[in-house]
């Protein structure tokens, strides 16, 4: 997309070393010639292969497409680098570069210039290969989890060690391609994450269904047991026995497989995770991802339920409750109004409900006729009047009698068409 060049940008404090990164001319015209050529070969290969719709190749590359038109305007990445550095403020730790906002526009961006060294070649220079990777995850961690906001390319390049080797710097750059979770997204993938980490196999697939939009009918048995067969052979096992990018992409597969639709950014969660594994295979293999996952989701798991959580959990229901109270009032009035204008109507659609109702109406009267006469009946008789008395009783009889005998043949007549 870019070239980044060295430069000095003269500010009001003196002259600063800046990095700055260009787009290259007409590439936009070719980005869009390239997605054009994806979507005709994404069309053709669900229109050729049935088999493949389940995975949405259109959609694959109209997310594919919206990303990389992102990409392609500087101050997007300028806001990015803005937002990563005041959610990391206070961790001395990790930088992100200062943008030069007044040098900077939609195809050129003004960066700081971070004075350090690649990953591989500050190990070289004795940084902690171990130090590294730990904090890489860390960084990624936090931003997923607890920010919602996380660099979704987190590949070596993008690093740079500044500092000592006694207490390195992790400067972050290249932040065009990020990624985003909702609230409650998040939960959702946190969940995931706790139960790799407690190798809970029915758990990983209860948050991964939560996480995915069903659509169609799932046998939720056949695809816990899925899950649990494919987790089973990944979990418990040290990073190098272990790839993180065949775990993630079988789990998305076996999900996709029973009709289960996959949220691009959780993907993007995926692509990050995948990245820091090729990381730390090549310079740390001892690395146990999930086992240093495990303080990091027990602290996560200590903030959803502590009191302020909960409090402030327990306000936003409230707060919710108590403006549908607000609007049922006036929601109520309107339908009111519109039942009384003849504006509403309420349509049902029971073939049987017709004669359901006939057939109910005929047993109601048949009832009432013979309760009626058995009461004439009985108070007859109580007045000694033994003859009409007893003929009211035999009417009430000869029309239950008929009544029964006639439904009788009306059913048995209606079970034969």
């Amino acid at each position: 997309i870019g070239q980044v060049h060295r430069a000095t940008l003269e500010t009001a404090d003196g002259p600063r070393a800046v990095a700055v990164k260009v787009q290259r001319p007409n590439i936009k015209e070719t980005i869009e010639r390239d997605i054009d050529l994806l979507y005709w070969l994404a069309k053709a290969i669900e229109r050729s292969i049935p088999e493949s719709r389940i995975y949405q190749p259109v959609k694959l590359v109209s997310e594919f497409d919206r990303a990389i038109t992102a990409e392609l305007d500087f101050t997007l990445e300028a806001d990015h680098a803005g937002k990563f550095a005041k959610n990391f403020e206070g961790q001395s730790e990790i930088r992100f570069p200062f943008v030069h906002r007044s040098a900077s526009a939609r195809r050129v961006l003004t960066l700081e210039f971070f004075e350090g060294r690649k990953i591989y070649a500050a190990i070289e220079e004795g940084f902690s290969a171990e130090k590294i990777c730990k904090n890489t995850l860390g960084l990624i961690i936090k931003a997923v989890f607890e920010d919602g906001f996380f660099h979704a390319d987190p590949h070596p390049g993008n690093f740079i060690l500044m500092g000592a080797p006694e207490m390195p710097i992790l400067g972050v750059i290249d932040l065009g391609l990020v990624g985003r979770l909702t609230p409650q997204m998040r939960e959702k993938t946190i969940d995931l994450m706790i139960a790799a980490v407690q190798e809970d196999y029915r758990g990983i697939a209860d948050a991964l269904f939560a996480i995915g939009t069903p659509t169609k009918k799932i046998d939720r048995r056949a695809y816990e047991a899925e899950v649990a067969a494919l987790s089973d052979r990944y979990l418990g096992k040290q990073l190098q026995e272990i790839q993180i990018s065949r775990l993630i992409q079988d789990l998305v597969t076996g999900a996709t497989k029973y009709g289960l639709e996959i949220p691009p950014d959780f993907l993007l969660v995926g692509k990050a995770l995948m990245t820091i594994e090729g990381v730390g295979k090549e310079i740390y293999p001892e690395l146990d991802v999930f086992e240093e996952m495990k303080p990091y989701f027990m602290r996560l798991m200590w903030a959803r339920y502590s009191p302020e959580r909960l409090t402030q959990d327990l306000v936003r229901t409230m707060t919710r409750i108590s403006g549908a109270a607000t609007d049922l009032p006036i929601q109520s009035q309107e339908i009111l109004e519109d039942l009384r204008k003849g504006r509403l109507e309420v349509r049902t659609r029971e073939p049987m409900l017709p004669i359901s109702v006939d057939v109910l109406g005929r047993r109601a009267y048949s009832g009432m006729v013979v309760m009626g006469l058995l009461i004439g009946s009985a108070v007859l008789l109580a007045a000694d009047a033994l003859l009409l008395g007893g003929l009211f009783f035999f009417g009430a009889l000869s029309w239950g009698t008929m009544h029964t005998t006639w439904a009788m043949w009306l059913n048995r007549k209606k079970r034969r068409q």
